[in-house]
């Protein structure tokens, strides 16, 4: 991966990437992006550097391999927080979580050696020496301009610090292996044009320099499983199947998370897919149905349906919707069933015996609730629609399918950021429970 995504210098691709993989997983999966960095600070979303997502999140392993590389805890964002105090904002949020009070740790030492070297560096060399003997060295006085100096001078210190760990990843990433990680990261097209006509296979061909940062058993694995998806999906009602294949394309295509989702159930034989191209709601094909809720629903309401009984999505396909917004409908529902088949408890994103995820998907719906009495109808209406449902298992289920929901309908990098500014910890979530054991049950398939 590394070294495609070097042949394009991509600076763009690498920031995206990057801040993606800070919520994802481990450093040590993604440690080839911070080396190409070559600004440590680099500002994401509302002004954010990769420190601030890092302790947002509490992970301690990047949090101590980004202040190692220079990277500033005194920073502000454009809500005029720091990473130092978001930190002290997360501890207080969450008491009890080892990885947080960590990361409080780590950024307050920082804080407290930068502070050391201004209090050093104020001691003016030039005082009397006789001064000093006699205690009076809390009396030298420190002009506007050594301050202004001094400031210079730790400032010059941390760049010095960043360019030479850039310096010495450019030699690192010519040695590193042409692929990296679990799976191939894919660019996401978040510009791309709504549907034409054309797959979106097609409009790939001319990205131009952008095809060049796939590998070509990336797009090989990309083509088996939209092919895959498509061998599972039937035309009930009309012929559009050029319009499937995008919406299918644009879910793989939008992240790692919405891809990986779709090859999990690529490899799942119980998986069905019924489309009606020429209605937006499935009337046609699913008259009447029991949701979730145990409630009675009329196709005629419904453009998405996933009915996990029978391990069948339900879509209509035609014109009318936005198609993000379809695409999002459409990847919440595999989502739902995708969690139904990994954990075989009825939708909910952890295993019937599994007392500690229970425990922290219980966390999750509690931060949800202290964020919709909070924010009211600012949090995000889906999120809002899943809170909403009766049951707590079609809660429960429709909360985990909104992280790929959200995804697809908005992009990567702003459907990540929406998920973390509402409810981070249901993203988190997600991350460590979700995305492994769809890569546990992808790869055993895949051997099978």
């Amino acid at each position: 991966m590394t070294s495609n995504i070097s042949t394009v210098n991509s600076e763009a691709f690498v920031k995206e990437r990057l801040f993606a993989g800070l919520s994802t997983g481990s450093l040590l999966q993604h440690k080839d992006l911070v080396d190409m960095l070559k600004d440590v600070d680099i500002r994401g979303m509302w002004q954010r550097t990769p420190l601030h997502e890092g302790v947002r999140l509490g992970k301690a392993d990047w949090v101590e391999e980004l202040l190692a590389r220079g990277a500033d805890p005194h920073l502000m964002d454009d809500s005029r927080e720091s990473p130092l105090s978001a930190a002290q904002e997360m501890v207080r949020l969450f008491p009890n979580d080892p990885q947080r009070l960590q990361v409080l740790k780590l950024v307050t030492l920082v804080h407290r050696r930068d502070e050391a070297m201004v209090q050093r560096r104020n001691i003016s060399p030039s005082a009397p020496t006789a001064s000093l003997l006699h205690g009076t060295s809390s009396e030298v006085s420190r002009s506007d301009s050594e301050i202004a100096s001094l400031k210079t001078c730790v400032d010059g210190l941390r760049q010095e610090m960043k360019s030479l760990f850039a310096q010495m990843s450019s030699s690192v990433t010519e040695a590193k292996d042409q692929t990296h990680g679990h799976y191939p990261l894919l660019p996401s097209h978040e510009a791309a044009e709504p549907w034409t006509g054309e797959s979106a296979t097609d409009a790939v061909a001319g990205l131009g320099d952008k095809t060049s940062a796939l590998s070509s058993d990336a797009i090989e694995e990309r083509h088996k499983c939209i092919e895959a998806m498509l061998g599972k999906t039937r035309m009930v009602q009309g012929d559009r199947f050029d319009r499937v294949r995008w919406f299918y394309e644009r879910i793989y295509d939008r992240d790692d998370f919405t891809a990986l989702m779709l090859k999990h159930l690529s490899v799942e034989s119980e998986v069905k897919v019924l489309v009606d191209s020429e209605s937006t709601n499935i009337r046609k094909m699913k008259q009447k149905f029991t949701d979730l809720n145990g409630l009675t629903g009329k196709g005629n309401r419904w453009t998405v349906f996933a009915d996990l009984e029978s391990g069948t999505v339900y879509l209509g396909a035609g014109e009318g919707f936005s198609y993000d917004l379809v695409a999002g409908w459409f990847a919440r529902a595999l989502s739902q069933l995708s969690q139904k088949l990994l954990f075989c408890n009825g939708g909910r994103p952890y295993e019937r015996e599994d007392s500690e995820s229970e425990h922290e998907w219980k966390r999750v719906m509690d931060e949800v609730d202290e964020e919709k009495r909070c924010r009211g109808f600012l949090l995000d209406r889906w999120i809002h629609y899943a809170y909403r449902k009766i049951s707590s298992l079609a809660k429960d289920c429709y909360m985990a399918a909104t992280v790929p929901g959200i995804i697809a309908r908005s992009g990567s990098a702003a459907g990540r950021y929406r998920l973390l500014d509402n409810v981070p910890l249901l993203f988190a979530f997600y991350s460590n429970h979700v995305v492994p054991k769809m890569l546990v049950k992808t790869k055993s398939n895949d051997v099978a």
